[in-house]
């Protein structure tokens, strides 16, 4: 959604409902979904399953806000309501809608209280810890409001409202492998996220687990926002797949992949070379680009060994996209070079990088096109972007690196 003012068009995922840039006095955005909230919120206690979800907010670091969400409409299963895996094929208003039924309620704790935690965030711990939805109560210090609010990296959030007691209302059902590594105070963050996801435990429980301050050895224990969270865990799996990845043999054909969802098109490329591996990120305005216009495409991207600093121009979105490429390219004991094209159109609001770790999931679980050359690879992968291709190509650091390297063939 866009609207001309001063001249100018201001596109929803520009704003993102906190600016006011429309000029409209109430967001379009909340004011349509705000009729599929059904009762108003009005009593100052909630009881609800919790999908299970917590957050970690970084205002005021290191004294940060941390609670339970829970909802304050009832459902037949709320695990949906924390389960990006399952939202792909929902729409934008339909996922903004279910978001806003969940009431953020939190205290104000220091970080470093998630080794020795008052009983609320002994609970918010436990409530992490859950592999199913939870029965949860919480009192509040006053009726939950607030407006829908967007991030970047997390989805969205809904109303909000400082806790005064919770309690959970039923023990919750436990991974055996996440009680055990929980409770083991020596065993270094970093092998336990990657022991538990050798375990079957998504990057979302993952996630839950590391924000609320739960893996690691004791002393180095803290509550990490979730924003953070979601990008550490990325990056901790994706360098733990990277020093396996790198000891594959190395595909011996061009593989490409295409999907789209929730206003992202994606076109992904795999080249027969050593592991490399590049996003580009290109947010369309609404204007239409000539091919021989020249338009700037961010990206970020490393070779072989690897990133050493974070990827500041793309940010959480990149670490979203390497995890799947890398969990992929493990499975099939194979190595490649991978990039990521991603067109983010007008109609796409900032919900949260799981659309992107999503978005390239679903379509490497399909079967690759396959090509001899190259010229063919980026010709199919252009079908998956309405972006014409030469502004990509032109761009790529990794395309680039691959013509300009000469291979020791090349010298006999």
């Amino acid at each position: 959604m866009a609207k001309e003012r001063s001249g100018k068009i201001v596109s929803c995922s520009k704003c993102g409902s906190r600016l006011g840039l429309c000029g409209e006095v109430v967001c379009p955005i909340i004011k349509r979904v705000e009729g599929s909230l059904g009762r108003k919120l009005n009593s100052k206690s909630l009881f609800g399953a919790s999908p299970p979800s917590v957050f970690i907010g970084s205002w005021n670091y290191p004294k940060v806000y941390a609670g339970p969400m829970v909802p304050h409409m009832m459902w037949d299963d709320t695990t949906f309501l924390d389960n990006p895996v399952q939202w792909l094929d929902e729409g934008i208003e339909d996922i903004i809608s279910h978001r806003l039924s969940l009431t953020r309620s939190h205290q104000q704790v220091d970080i470093h209280s998630a080794a020795n935690p008052d009983r609320s965030l002994s609970s918010v711990q436990e409530l992490a810890m859950a592999s199913q939805p939870v029965d949860t109560e919480v009192k509040l210090e006053r009726i939950p409001k607030g407006r829908l609010s967007f991030s970047r990296r997390t989805p969205p959030m809904g109303p909000t409202a400082i806790i005064k007691e919770m309690k959970l209302i039923e023990n919750p059902h436990i991974h055996p492998k996440i009680e055990y590594l929980t409770g083991d105070k020596d065993c270094f963050a970093q092998v336990a996220v990657s022991e538990l996801f050798k375990a079957g435990i998504s990057s979302y429980h993952l996630t839950r687990l590391f924000s609320v301050g739960l893996l690691g050895k004791e002393k180095n224990r803290r509550l990490v926002p979730t924003k953070w969270s979601i990008t550490a865990v990325d990056d901790v799996l994706g360098k733990q797949l990277h020093k396996q990845v790198t000891d594959h043999p190395i595909i011996n054909e061009y593989w490409v992949w295409g999907s789209h969802a929730v206003g992202n098109r994606m076109g992904i490329l795999f080249l027969p070379k050593p592991w490399m591996f590049e996003v580009l990120e290109y947010w369309i305005s609404g204007t239409i680009y000539p091919a021989h216009q020249n338009i700037q495409i961010p990206s970020d991207y490393e070779l072989t060994k690897g990133r050493k600093t974070y990827a500041k121009t793309i940010g959480g979105a990149y670490y979203a996209a390497r995890l799947p490429v890398l969990k992929r390219l493990n499975e099939w004991g194979r190595q490649a070079a991978a990039i990521i094209f991603l067109e983010v159109h007008p109609e796409w609001l900032p919900l949260g990088v799981w659309r992107v770790r999503e978005i390239c999931r679903r379509a490497l679980s399909t079967t690759p096109a396959k090509f001899e050359n190259l010229d063919e690879a980026i010709a199919e992968a252009s079908k998956h972007l309405t972006t014409p291709i030469q502004h990509w190509t032109k761009q790529s650091k990794i395309l680039h690196y691959n013509r300009t390297q000469r291979t020791l063939l090349q010298f006999f």
